[in-house]
């Protein structure tokens, strides 16, 4: 269990000094979510965050529990950083061999595809269409002509009493 209370109450009391924009009466609420939120931490990585909060924090009010938990994130062993802040490891479920298949799978087809791609086939696909004047009137010239085209068949087919089943 992580001494919360020492290592990050205490410190930003020495630091930015009583939260004045908290009343009195709600201080202990105000405290007790720091509690709630920084409790599952190590005492090592509390120490080493808020050595962290205290080298680079700039405002001279108290860092948010979430503003901390985020600063502690580099901080967390390897191990855990695929897990989810706050999760317990009774809660915590890995991921099914068939969905790390798929994963596994997915990457192999974009290394696969991208192998298979030249560099000038991929800047061609990302480029931004032509939206010069007589690019873009041309484009519309064929639109023009695919709705008459589409509206003679139509009609075409409502005079012969054919339907589209």
């Amino acid at each position: 269990m992580s001494d919360v209370k020492t290592l990050v109450i205490e410190r930003l009391f020495t630091l930015y000094g009583p939260p004045n924009h908290i009343a009195e009466e709600d201080q202990h609420a105000f405290a007790q979510e720091y509690y709630d939120s920084l409790t599952g931490f190590s005492d090592d990585v509390l120490r080493k965050t808020m050595n962290w909060i205290r080298d680079n924090h700039e405002s001279t009010f108290w860092p948010t529990p979430g503003a901390i938990r985020k600063a502690a994130a580099p901080f967390l062993p390897v191990s855990t950083l695929n897990q989810p802040l706050g999760l317990d490891d009774a809660n915590w479920e890995p991921k099914s061999e068939v969905s790390r298949a798929n994963v596994r799978r997915m990457k192999e087809e974009f290394h696969r595809n991208m192998a298979a791609q030249s560099l000038g086939e991929v800047v061609k696909e990302i480029q931004m269409p032509d939206v010069s004047r007589p690019a873009m009137e041309a484009k519309n010239r064929r639109w023009r002509q695919a709705e008459r085209v589409e509206s003679a068949q139509q009609l075409a087919k409502r005079m012969t009493g054919d339907r589209d089943d």
